[in-house]
């Protein structure tokens, strides 16, 4: 099975001694020489360490490293793009097993957002590679030179169930937002007050919506915003460290409770999790007293895992006891 792995500090030889090899292998296109000790150079490397907008992963097939990338913000054509491939390959042993297409994918779909991505005209496995993930997209295409083209695409990632749309947040949907997100039964029991304005919930897209996985709950037949679900990464949850584990989080609009509409979200997002995103395990909590979550949370399949006594709540500033509850992969394969 592939899974991405990030690069960590302790990683820095690893990945500086595999972008060697790949960075000579590319000398077939490119004519960059080595310098007095054998090296290519390589300037933006030691930003992939400190530098938020840089990312780096090793891909994995099972335990067997295949692969690597690495994710810049720069662009080729003076935009301004959230991400750009700024290296990726799977080493030559490991090619043609549709590695490369799935790791892709698994990297624009954890990365939704606007891309570039430049290949050479003359490296064709690239060509073909960038052009068939990039086609879902519909891509633009910009040509630097004879010899390099850049194809620039938006990655929004939308899920669909029988009555449900999950896309990503948007300015325009601030006012919905503050329609369901003001009302003091939603809010206060997740742990978080209710929305004092519209100019808040526009805040709130911006900054708390504005992650990798945070999706608007809609109903079909509208698109309009009735809830948020949320797949909350390694980095920006204390339930793991792991970038194979996630936190879950939720909440809906007062007038669609009791209609099954959650856990139908829910059930969307745990397939998402395992599916697309590579995830083992996938955790999830709720305070004392918010029963509706607990009962979502069973109808879904979770297994309780452990309660715990004065937990900080930040926003509500208080103390609450909460309970975490877990899905695993395998539990999640054995209940479809």
């Amino acid at each position: 099975m592939l899974r991405l792995q990030t690069v960590q500090e302790k990683d820095r030889d690893l990945l500086w001694n595999i972008n060697q090899k790949y960075l000579y292998e590319m000398t077939s296109f490119y004519d960059d020489p080595m310098d007095e000790n054998g090296n290519y150079h390589y300037g933006h490397f030691n930003d992939y360490f400190t530098d938020s907008k840089r990312k780096a992963y090793f891909i994995y097939s099972d335990s067997i490293l295949v692969g690597f990338a690495m994710l810049c913000p720069y662009s080729n054509i003076d935009q301004n793009p959230d991400y750009a491939m700024a290296e990726f390959t799977i080493f030559p042993s490991f090619r043609r097993r549709r590695f490369a297409f799935d790791a892709a994918k698994m990297i624009l779909d954890k990365h939704p957002g606007n891309w570039e991505i430049k290949y050479n005209e003359k490296n064709s496995g690239a060509k073909k590679l960038w052009n068939t993930v990039a086609a879902p997209y519909e891509p633009a295409e910009h040509h630097l030179n004879e010899e390099e083209t850049v194809l620039v695409f938006d990655v929004r990632m939308k899920m669909e169930t029988q009555r449900l749309i999950l896309r990503h947040w948007e300015d325009s949907d601030a006012e919905d937002l503050y329609r369901y997100a003001s009302d003091p039964d939603v809010g206060p029991i997740a742990g978080w007050p209710a929305h004092q304005n519209i100019d808040e919930s526009r805040d709130v897209i911006r900054s708390v919506f504005g992650g990798a996985e945070a999706y608007a709950i809609c109903l079909k037949e509208d698109r309009k915003a009735i809830g948020a679900i949320e797949l909350k990464l390694n980095g920006h949850t204390d339930m793991t460290d792991r970038d194979d584990e996630c936190e879950m989080g939720y909440w809906l609009g007062k007038p669609f409770w009791g209609q099954g509409i959650m856990p139908e979200a829910v059930k969307e997002m745990l397939r998402h999790a395992f599916e697309d995103c590579g995830m083992q395990k996938v955790w999830i909590g709720y305070y004392d007293g918010n029963t509706k979550s607990k009962r979502v949370q069973e109808k879904c399949g979770f297994k309780y895992q452990w309660q715990s006594e004065n937990v900080d709540v930040p926003l509500m500033h208080e103390k609450r006891t909460g309970h975490v509850s877990l899905m695993t992969k395998e539990d999640w394969m054995a209940e479809r």
